[in-house]
């Protein structure tokens, strides 16, 4: 027991400098024996017990749990929705039940209204690998200039990298999101 509490003790001086905690929750980071560096315009400084204070990040890139760092947003219109669109997306989602239309899944990747791409994230979720699902795909690309390849997670499920992008761009969807996601789910329930 005794060389447990001393093992212990020795790791806990070996993780700090002073033997005490290093933890500065919105403020600089120190790091201990670390040499200067250079960080864009800022420099950090070596401190009389020759620790670094690294400022903290200015601004942080969205990552997914694999590291994988999502590009900028897409441009968003404001607005309301074109009328082409709308009648696209109402065409689409009202047919449903006979089968996708993937003329009006490229039509809609082609609208240049990246908030469509949460209904073709929405339909990606049921749609199993098919020339469909591919056009699902090529039209969120276009719309989000996004390659979904580039991002790890899409090989196990391109549905969640859509998603994931979604999220962490924070997009509005369109006027009228909800009527479409409810024709979806309704015929999926």
């Amino acid at each position: 027991m005794l060389i447990l509490l001393a093992l212990l003790a020795s790791m806990s001086a070996a993780c700090t400098s002073d033997g005490g905690s290093t933890s500065n929750v919105g403020g600089p980071t120190t790091i201990p024996g670390e040499a200067p560096t250079t960080s864009g315009e800022t420099t950090t400084s070596t401190a009389a017990s020759g620790e670094v204070s690294v400022p903290p990040a200015e601004a942080a890139t969205a990552r997914n749990q694999v590291g994988y760092a999502f590009p900028p947003a897409p441009p968003v219109p404001t607005g309301p929705t074109d009328d082409a669109l709308v009648g696209d997306l109402d065409a689409l989602f009202a047919g449903l039940a006979a089968g996708t239309d993937t003329d009006l899944i490229l039509s809609v990747g082609q609208s240049g209204d990246a908030r469509a791409a949460w209904l073709l994230a929405d339909l990606h979720r049921f749609i199993p690998p098919s020339p469909t699902g591919d056009a699902l795909v090529t039209s969120f690309e276009n719309l989000t200039e996004t390659d979904l390849d580039s991002d790890p997670i899409s090989a196990r499920s391109t549905w969640q990298s859509m998603t994931d992008h979604l999220m962490a761009w924070d997009l509005p969807a369109l006027d009228g999101y909800a009527d479409w996601k409810r024709q979806l789910f309704t015929l999926v329930d």
